[in-house]
């Protein structure tokens, strides 16, 4: 935040709007190519890169990416418009998969 006297008022500029990154992340990359091809969801990449960077980074803990991939498939606020069909079908096959993989996981 910047300021500076305008004579008797202090003008408080607003702090830069934090960057939001509308690429696919090094890491979102590498995580797209570990997966199975079936399971690599290249249209969310392609259109929405900053729920695919997010996803990647909770990926090494299912529970946490699963409960994210349940809040985007559904629509508790009831003010979401909604994925494109393509996007939400692969975001319900990375769900199934980690619903799988938490189930056949040791207890």
């Amino acid at each position: 935040m910047l300021s500076h006297d305008s004579g008797m008022h202090q003008v408080v500029s607003p702090a830069p709007a934090r960057k939001v990154e509308c690429r696919p992340g090094r890491a979102a990359m590498a995580w797209l190519r570990s997966l199975p091809e079936h399971l690599q969801p290249v249209q969310l990449m392609r259109g929405h890169a900053r729920v695919a960077n997010l996803l990647c980074h909770r990926w090494d803990d299912p529970e946490l990416a699963l409960r994210y991939l349940r809040e985007l498939l559904v629509d508790v606020r009831g003010c979401r418009h909604g994925f494109p069909g393509v996007v939400a079908s692969e975001l319900r096959a990375l769900a199934e998969h980690l619903t799988w993989l938490l189930r056949s996981r040791p207890h």
